[in-house]
């Protein structure tokens, strides 16, 4: 027995389950107390948090040998062998117990540590009244929200975005400390969530100016519990902005207008954006093109009180046709912050695509391999598939481990999921586990073929057949990357 990958691996499952105890120990009951023979996705990372832990720990299980040795030495027999027997269970299988005390005794100066730094990154942002704070909150879409604001809005502005997926209150205090400088003019913030009032701790560090609402859908459901919980905590983000600020709301999200609806405000301080000409946006996008070569959408973007002899045309490195409503949106933005055409036509020329994020790369034979491992959510599934539907003169290839925290309704929606992919895919890779029978279910009642679902054990061992199973042409769907909690 391996014992110093046993320790790494129960750390590396806490810190997975970002040191929440209750998490930590049915992941641990699912896991095991083992490190699995096929290996990890990914490796624990030696934080400061994590180091200290792993110390705490250390200094427990070397006390509790002393007291064993101390009490043999003194002839105490019972005691000291029972002392060592803990010892020895601890540190062979469940350095978890002491990882488990080791949170709780450091969680005050943790807890002290992280208040320090975020009050500290609030009373900077106080000091910069003059830094238009735009927050992107949503259960989908916000990364690439973020990015294309950021293109836009950086032809006119200084601006300051999170990286990745930074969107916890440290990840964002530690930013705004490092990265926000008096020549910062806009700070855009992706806000994340898992329970309520999460999203209100975010905008407590800096109030934002502007709220764009991406979309509302299952996604965490297992901690939301519910759709409407959902709504309510990504809705903070108006509910905790400004008073005075500019509201930016998905109009084709319906969980998204039907909350909308309930909160008072003013109509020339709200704005909907749109990839579908819905009615309550006044952009309108025209003249769409989709080239198979994966190099993006082409089209002719109308503003309000104009006509297509003076519309804007475009070309943006994306494929999912949300992304035009994010264009939409970020051109919603920068009017409202003063950009003019010629402006926002220079930024949209600096949009690239997000790595992960239906990200199209080209590979050997002409092969397109569309890059969507990032995260898993119903809205992003159905947009992956209305994505790869595109590709009529291509082979078409999903692969795929399906979905998580998706609650309750992971039977009904993994069994839509392969509803839909019997009617676009060719090939369908599923990698087994608890969700992708329930996939396949769902393929074979809309009449996909058996020899058409290729299955296999790991991520690993499906990426090493592909040389196997790709021709020359074929595009190839990368939906979602399960991360080692999930199985």
């Amino acid at each position: 027995m391996n014992l110093h990958a046993v320790w790494d691996y129960q750390l590396y499952l806490l810190q997975l389950e970002q040191y929440e105890l209750a998490r930590y120990w049915k992941l641990l009951r699912l896991k095991g107390f083992f490190p699995p023979k096929s290996g990890l996705r990914k490796s624990l990372h030696w934080t400061l948090k994590a180091r200290a832990i792993w110390l705490l720990a250390c200094a427990m299980h070397l006390a509790i040998l002393a007291f064993a040795l101390e009490r043999l030495s003194r002839l105490d027999y019972a005691l000291g062998f029972t002392a060592l027997g803990v010892w020895v269970l601890l540190v062979a299988t469940s350095p978890c117990v002491l990882y488990t005390l080791s949170t709780i005794l450091l969680w005050p100066a943790d807890f002290f540590v992280k208040r320090r730094i975020i009050a500290a990154a609030h009373r900077k942002m106080r000091g910069l009244p003059n830094v238009t704070v735009i927050a992107v909150a949503g259960s989908y879409g916000k990364t690439t929200t973020k990015r294309v604001l950021q293109a836009v809005l950086s032809a006119k502005f200084t601006v300051a975005a999170t990286p990745e997926s930074v969107n916890t209150p440290l990840g964002i205090a530690r930013f705004i400390l490092q990265e926000v400088r008096p020549s910062t003019t806009v700070l855009i913030l992706e806000l994340g969530e898992h329970y309520r009032g999460d999203v209100a701790r975010l905008c407590a560090i800096a109030r934002p100016d502007i709220a764009v609402i991406t979309g509302i859908n299952e996604a965490h459901l297992e901690r939301m519990g519910d759709v409407a919980t959902a709504a309510a905590t990504v809705f903070e983000a108006v509910r905790h902005a400004k008073p005075n600020a500019f509201v930016v709301l998905n109009a084709d999200d319906e969980n998204v207008r039907a909350h909308g609806n309930r909160i008072v405000i003013p109509p020339d301080r709200l704005a909907f954006f749109s990839a579908t000409n819905h009615p309550l946006c006044r952009y309108r996008i025209s003249n769409e093109q989709f080239p198979e070569d994966g190099s993006g959408i082409r089209g002719t973007l109308t503003f309000p009180e104009e006509d297509e002899r003076t519309a804007l045309h475009f070309h943006i490195p994306l494929v999912g046709a949300y992304a035009l409503g994010t264009l939409v949106a970020a051109c919603l933005v920068a009017r409202h912050l003063g950009l003019n055409r010629t402006e926002i036509q220079i930024g949209i020329g600096q949009i690239r695509p997000v790595e992960h994020r239906l990200q199209v790369l080209k590979g050997t034979d002409e092969i397109l391999i569309i890059d969507d491992s990032y995260s898993g959510n119903p809205a992003g599934v159905r947009e992956a598939i209305g994505v790869l539907s595109r590709f009529r003169s291509r082979r078409k290839i999903y692969l795929t481990p399906g979905l998580v925290e998706t609650g309750s309704r992971a039977a009904q929606l993994h069994r839509e999921i392969g509803a839909a992919l019997a009617r676009v895919a060719d090939v369908v890779i599923l990698i087994r586990n608890s969700v992708t029978p329930l996939l396949a279910e769902g393929l074979r009642q809309s009449g996909f073929q058996e020899r058409h679902i290729v299955w296999f054990e790991h991520a690993a061992a499906a990426h090493a057949a592909l040389p196997h199973i790709l021709k020359p042409g074929d595009v190839i769907l990368f939906q979602n990357d399960w991360g080692d909690q999930y199985g």
